[in-house]
């Protein structure tokens, strides 16, 4: 069972998801329920991230540049600060662990174009609005991958 916590200071949020952090060094994505966004949609998202952090963390270049992936998990409820059930905001099946990793990650994409093309090689073509983790001038960290982009169409 797991049980997340939106506590001040142990989460981000995101256009379609919030990552909550604990204690044991791990990231937790789950995705948020959008009135804007039917399931079939959101569920595409997720799918797409999932299989590109899989496919990263099984490459031998890109391995090192994204945390570490423990794929797909079940959250049982999520809590808000003072312990309310904010559940019915959230898709719980549609979550997945990866190691915390520490620093201050901007959204700037990936702007180098070998990194880029070595992402896009390997199957990860959506990577413009990566988020990442920079080393002086070089990428040390990049999440908010996907496989490929899922535009999300607003009538």
């Amino acid at each position: 069972m797991i049980t997340l916590h939106k506590l001040p200071g142990k989460f981000e949020e995101g256009a379609y998801g919030v990552v909550f952090f604990n204690e044991h060094g791990y990231a937790i994505k789950v995705f948020k329920r959008r009135a804007d966004a039917p399931e079939e949609h959101l569920d595409n998202v997720f799918k797409s991230e999932v299989e590109a952090y899989t496919i990263a963390n099984k490459h031998q270049e890109l391995h090192t540049l994204v945390p570490d992936f423990f794929g797909s998990i079940q959250c049982t409820q999520v809590l808000d600060a003072a312990g309310n059930d904010i559940s019915h905001d959230f898709h719980l099946s549609l979550a997945y662990k990866m190691k915390k990793v520490e620093g201050e990650f901007i959204k700037l994409g990936i702007k180098d174009a070998k990194l880029r093309a070595i992402f896009n090689e390997a199957g990860i073509g959506h990577t413009i609005d990566a988020s990442v983790l920079l080393d002086g001038e070089s990428v040390k960290c990049v999440v908010d991958i996907a496989t490929q982009e899922h535009e999300l169409w607003h009538q």
